[in-house]
C-alpha cells in the first residue's frame, strides 16, 4: 500500500512541475521545443543567475549557512524566475510540492551518476549509497524525466533515454538535501525562502 502511495506522490509532484512549463536546456528540442542554439544561450542564463542568486541570498546569511541554500534554494530561486531549470530545480520544486501537500517522510534529494538528480519519497531504510538496501517501497520522482517508479527500476532507467545521457555508466547517488520533519518550510530555511519567493510558489 504505501509504495503505491508514493507512487501517487511522485506522480502528482511530476504533474505539477510539468504544468509550470519550465524549459531546460538539456532535454532537447522534442521535450522542450528549443533549438540547440536558444537551449545553450537559456543555460548560459540560468549558470549567471544561479550565482547571482546565490551570492544576493549569501549575503544575508548570519553564522552558519543553512544546508540546501546552495543546492536547494538558489536553484529553485532561479527556475521560478527565468522559468527555466534543469533537473536540480526541477526536483527541488518537486520536494516543496510534495511536502506542502502530503505527510509522507523524508523526502531526499539525490544526485545520481555524472550530472543529474531527482527526488526520492519515503527512503525509510538503507545505506544512501547501497540502492538495494533501501526499503521496496521508496519511489523516485525525476520530474526532468518526467517520470516516476519504485527504486528498484533506477538500474535499467539508467541506461535508457534520457538517462543514459546525463547519469554516465556508473549509478552513484549522494543526498544533498533532506526534509523529515512535518509540515513546510524548514525552519532553518524559511528566511531564505520567502526572501526567494518559494514559500509560496505552491498555494
Amino acid at each position: 500500500m504505501a509504495l503505491q502511495e508514493n507512487l501517487n506522490i511522485a506522480q502528482a509532484a511530476n504533474a505539477a512541475v510539468r504544468a509550470l512549463n519550465y524549459k531546460s536546456n538539456n532535454r532537447g528540442v522534442d521535450r522542450d521545443g528549443l533549438s540547440a542554439e536558444l537551449s545553450d544561450t537559456r543555460g548560459k542564463m540560468s549558470t549567471f543567475m544561479y550565482k547571482f542568486t546565490y551570492d544576493t541570498i549569501a549575503s544575508q546569511v548570519i553564522g552558519e549557512e543553512p544546508r540546501g541554500l546552495d543546492s536547494f534554494v538558489v536553484t529553485a530561486a532561479v527556475a521560478k524566475r527565468l522559468q527555466f531549470g534543469n533537473c536540480e530545480a526541477r526536483s527541488a520544486l518537486a520536494l516543496i510540492f510534495a511536502a506542502k501537500r502530503f505527510a509522507v517522510r523524508p523526502l531526499e534529494l539525490f544526485s545520481v551518476g555524472d550530472d543529474h538528480a531527482f527526488l526520492v519519497i519515503g527512503r525509510t531504510t538503507g545505506q544512501i549509497p547501497a540502492l538495494q538496501s533501501w526499503n521496496d517501497d521508496a519511489v523516485i520522482c525525476d520530474p526532468w524525466a518526467e517520470d516516476y517508479y519504485a527504486k528498484g527500476q533506477l538500474t535499467v532507467k539508467a541506461t535508457q533515454a534520457p538517462l543514459a545521457a546525463v547519469i554516465g555508466a556508473e549509478v552513484t547517488l549522494r543526498q544533498y538535501f533532506e526534509h523529515r520533519t512535518a509540515g513546510w518550510p524548514p525552519a532553518a530555511l524559511k528566511h531564505f525562502l520567502d526572501q526567494s519567493g518559494l514559500s509560496d510558489i505552491w498555494p
